[in-house]
């Protein structure tokens, strides 16, 4: 007796392998495999795909990242098994269940779902604020903002999501780029931004206090010095540019002996490495990701902290926008906001400077020039063409302040574009000239 075949509605040609029913216990499976998609399911699946990447085209520094995440059970939704998906012409594997999609303009929102954590009554405020925020229409936006404005009334939701990882809100204008920033109207108000000069290193010297006690990194904090300065004498930099990438690999490379070395075993250098090293339960990528371990720590403070602060604006009906650690209001508000601010950031920490911009615009801002793969190539080898992937990563998340997951990321659309390639050796140089 032959098993049962399910046909998935999708697929129009398939290939059967057939089973034979030994008893009840055994199971019938069978195998499909396919050969040819019908045109309805390759243009509403890839419109689909492309929508994804459209929701997450995005720059961080330099490095451009536009590839999106298909679940399994996405692709259960779509009736598509993997190898299925990875068949279609269109669909170029970037990474581990992430893709780009090559050859389609077609965007539908109306197949997207929210994501992210549920929504609190404190979100969906935050979320209605931001559907109030307009730019100027002489200034040029970009297409995403665009595409907000045009479906933000519908589907809200879409464009307003908290993460998974630490519960940090993300929106159009947390990925709007810091030359537009300024123009924001809210409630038709022109606004002011408020935030804390070196956020990030105030939060770790918090913790550095609590989890070892003395020690430099928080003393130059609590005494208002300015940290990158610090690390830049310890390490011996050249500039103080540099010590603020090296901070971003403290935060988001993996544990480092180098970084032990160059600070002569200091107590929080060791505790940061052990840290990075040990399983905490609490962080959801903490099992596969360790390293992850500070980011997370980071970013969760980071979120209780203004979370007391958004709770009080809205307390208040104060309109606010959000970009982690900085808040936007209506210029008319400064006064109230800032003190808001300050009575929460007294609570937490001893010592912090908060930043106060009010930005009269007169004229739309020049966009900023981006590099293409070929020239962050360059950049990241340069004239050495003989760099190790390791030494590769590390000064990935140095010159552009990403994870080590962006990092490996970037090099292997590097290595996709053909524009380095790797020695037998195991080495990197760039294509265009002679390995050595």
């Amino acid at each position: 007796m032959y098993g049962v075949c399910k046909v998935f509605p999708y697929i129009g040609e398939i290939h059967l392998t057939l089973h034979t029913k030994v008893n009840q216990n055994t199971p019938i499976y069978t195998n499909i495999y396919t050969t040819k998609y019908t045109n309805n399911m390759n243009a509403t699946l890839l419109t689909y795909c492309n929508t994804k990447q459209f929701f997450t085209n995005k720059w961080k520094g330099d490095v451009f990242d536009n590839s999106f995440y298909l679940s399994d059970t996405e692709l259960k939704k779509w009736n598509v098994t993997r190898p299925q998906l990875e068949a279609i012409p269109q669909i170029k594997t970037v990474g581990i269940n992430r893709y780009n999609i090559q050859g389609v303009s077609q965007i539908d929102i109306s197949l997207l779902n929210p994501h992210g954590r549920q929504l609190t009554d404190l979100h969906k405020y935050m979320m209605q604020c931001v559907v109030s925020a307009n730019l100027p229409t002489t200034v040029g936006a970009t297409p995403y903002w665009n595409t907000f404005l045009k479906h933000r009334a519908r589907f809200a939701e879409l464009f307003f999501t908290v993460d998974e990882f630490a519960g940090r809100v993300h929106s159009p204008i947390t990925g709007m780029s810091r030359e537009l920033r300024p123009f924001l109207m809210l409630q038709g108000e022109q606004t002011v931004s408020f935030d804390v000069a070196q956020m990030q290193p105030t939060l770790l010297a918090k913790i550095l206090f609590n989890e070892i006690g003395n020690n430099e990194f928080s003393d130059t904090i609590d005494n208002g010095t300015d940290i990158y300065s610090m690390l830049q004498s310890k390490a011996g930099l050249s500039t103080r540019n540099d010590a603020k990438k090296l901070f971003f690999q403290m935060l988001f490379g993996r544990p480092s002996n180098q970084l032990d070395h160059l600070f002569e075993g200091a107590n929080f250098i060791q505790w940061i490495n052990w840290y990075k090293s040990t399983t905490d339960p609490r962080n959801p990528h903490g099992k596969e990701k360790t390293y992850s371990n500070l980011a997370f720590l980071l970013q969760t403070y980071e979120v209780r902290i203004m979370s007391e602060i958004w709770r009080n604006l809205a307390l208040k009906s104060i309109p606010f926008l959000t970009v982690h650690d900085e808040i936007i209001a209506r210029q008319m508000d400064t006064d109230t906001v800032k003190t808001i601010i300050e009575s929460v950031l007294n609570k937490h920490f001893k010592s912090y400077k908060l930043n106060v911009d009010k930005l009269e615009f007169k004229q739309a801002p020049a966009p900023a020039p981006k590099k293409d793969l070929f020239s962050i190539g360059l950049e990241l080898i340069g004239e050495q063409n003989h760099l190790s992937k390791q030494v590769l990563i590390d000064r990935m998340i140095q010159l552009y302040q990403i994870t080590d997951t962006r990092a490996h990321t970037g090099l292997k659309s590097l290595l996709d574009s053909s524009i380095i390639d790797r020695t037998h050796l195991g080495t990197y140089y760039m294509t265009h000239s002679t390995p050595y």
